[in-house]
């Protein structure tokens, strides 16, 4: 049976009014929230089979920690479907994702 976790990002920064929304890194707190994120993904299983992950840079930095204590291959891809969130956006990608 196929298995699909939605996770959001760690806690963003806001207080660099330069970057564009996809630009906007992780904060201290967020850094600090990588460990235990990670290993409840590894716990739950979220960290094998396909990852798909938003190009946002937060996100991207989210994953990174997540995968820090990935001890087999992850297969991921960027999808850039992802970044807003959108529900009919979200679910049309999905309806479009191969069954294998």
């Amino acid at each position: 049976m196929k298995r699909l976790f939605l996770i959001r990002h760690a806690k963003s920064s806001w207080n660099d009014d330069s970057l564009c929304d996809q630009e906007r890194p992780l904060n201290n707190r967020g850094q600090s929230q990588l460990a235990p994120l990670a290993r409840a993904m590894k716990c739950l299983g979220a960290l094998s089979g396909a990852i798909y992950a938003s190009p946002a840079v937060r996100a991207q930095q989210t994953l990174a920690g997540a995968l820090s204590v990935n001890d087999q291959p992850a297969h991921v891809r960027t999808e850039d479907e992802l970044y807003t969130f959108d529900f009919r956006r979200l679910l049309r990608w999905l309806q479009n994702l191969d069954n294998n």
